[in-house]
């Protein structure tokens, strides 16, 4: 059984993660909240200075907030990365979006994906792509802007906002797959103005990992995180000034 193992303290975290920090920590991984924005790399450096060397379990994008896993040991690594690889963990993510053609309350996408090295993004390919599949559930609707709650066992760079525009939706603040992000301006919820001069009520990707599961040593796992302030900001304002469906 792995034993709880001496906390490494947030004070070597960078001051841009004052607000996050340790999830976990036991002799063989340790787990911390993510920010948007913010590398698995740039984690793992700040992590080390605590004179481990950590292995990511999986990666995170940068855009998406979450908890990451880092494996303290080579047999923690191993084992982790082999339960990874066979589908033995579940994330859930939650994302703020518009349908651009009508959605069902649930479905399930598994467009394979592709690494498009030159572009440096990922791509929808039958031919190249590789095994991924997304549950989608609505959970929240608010005028035209759904939240979603997203689960999948396995992630693929970029594979939730390819699997949300070639199903239904587009996930607000998304740059890869719109031309338009869909950023929401407090102007357009009080006066229907197309052209907003003010800044969008939050800025960048709207989805986010909040928890992840998994056994480590014939144990459950879950790791747990809040939303970001900004889903909180937005929800908020949203329901003060559009009908919930």
């Amino acid at each position: 059984m792995s034993k709880m193992s001496t906390p490494i303290t947030n004070s070597i975290l960078p001051s841009t993660w004052k607000d996050k920090g340790i999830i976990a920590e036991t002799n063989d991984w340790i787990a911390c909240h993510k920010p948007a924005g913010k590398s698995v790399a740039e984690a793992t450096h700040f992590l080390k200075q605590a004179g481990v060397k950590f292995s990511s379990v999986y990666g995170l994008d940068t855009e998406i907030a979450g908890p990451i896993l880092l494996a303290k040991t080579l047999e923690a690594r191993n084992f982790l990365k082999n339960l990874y690889g066979s589908d033995g963990f579940s994330f859930t993510f939650y994302a703020w979006g518009i349908p651009h053609k009508p959605c069902p309350d649930e479905w399930t996408c598994d467009l394979s994906i592709a690494w498009d090295e030159h572009k440096q993004r990922s791509y929808p390919s039958l031919k190249k792509g590789k095994k991924a599949v997304i549950r989608f559930q609505k959970v929240q609707t608010l005028g035209s802007y759904h939240l979603f709650k997203c689960s999948t066992h396995y992630l693929r760079t970029q594979q939730l906002q390819i699997h949300a525009h070639f199903s239904y939706f587009d996930i607000l603040g998304d740059t890869l797959w719109t031309t338009d992000n869909h950023l929401v301006y407090l102007e357009q919820l009080k006066q229907n103005i197309k052209n907003p001069s003010s800044k969008p009520i939050t800025e960048g990707l709207h989805l986010a990992l909040t928890e992840v599961h998994f056994t480590f040593n014939e144990k459950s796992i879950k790791l747990e995180v809040p939303l970001p302030q900004t889903f909180e900001v937005f929800s908020k304002t949203l329901a003060r000034y559009l009908p919930e469906g």
